[in-house]
């Protein structure tokens, strides 16, 4: 099995990697030495993490830790941004590095597994927008490499990783108030062109 390390991705900065594809095609068994965040713009992308099978859409995030072993295939139309980073990149005023997934794990990506190697999160609305705003913001600064860029996608990594712990938080509250019904609305938003 391969196993990718940081150093064959991680050339211009120390701790981080944006990459996107919109190719479909299939990534056999392997594993990495660094976090990585999916996050699908659009169409379906079936992974397969440690031998459980998920089904990705436009608007999910899948967050998976070092160590896991992941395989995927997309069909056509899958476009995704990849966000590799280390521990390390997330500001010690938001985590300490060394527990950064464990946070993640924990609060994040909990709903999906009871393991600490992976997470998906479904974001709609406004919501989804601005997630997008920041990460093509990522995107941009990352390509550019202008003046300081590695400090200003530092700075907007701190703003995803906030966002995404209040959305995932305002999920928990909802979940508990709404119980099944948030669900049930989640799914028919979701597959609106399949039969349901």
């Amino acid at each position: 099995m391969r196993r990718y390390a940081k150093e064959e991705f991680m050339k211009y900065s120390k701790h981080l990697y944006i990459g996107s594809s919109e190719e479909s095609y299939r990534e056999l068994p392997h594993t990495h030495d660094f976090i990585e965040l999916v996050y699908v713009l659009s169409g379906k992308s079936h992974q397969i993490i440690n031998g459980t099978h998920y089904d990705l859409y436009g608007g999910d995030i899948l967050f998976m830790n070092f160590g896991c072993t992941h395989e995927f295939y997309s069909s056509e139309g899958f476009y995704y941004i990849n966000i590799l980073f280390s521990p390390e990149l997330v500001s010690s005023r938001i985590v300490d590095p060394e527990s950064a997934f464990s946070l993640f794990s924990l609060t994040l990506f909990n709903e999906l597994s009871q393991d600490s190697c992976f997470g998906r999160l479904s974001l709609v609305g406004e919501e989804r927008r601005e997630v997008e705003q920041i990460i093509f913001a990522m995107q941009r600064g990352y390509t550019e490499k202008r003046s300081s860029w590695e400090s200003v996608i530092g700075n907007y990594f701190n703003t995803l990783v906030i966002k995404l712990l209040r959305i995932s938080n305002a999920d928990l509250d909802k979940k508990e108030l709404d119980g099944i019904w948030h669900e049930v609305s989640d799914y028919i938003e979701k597959h609106l062109d399949t039969k349901l």
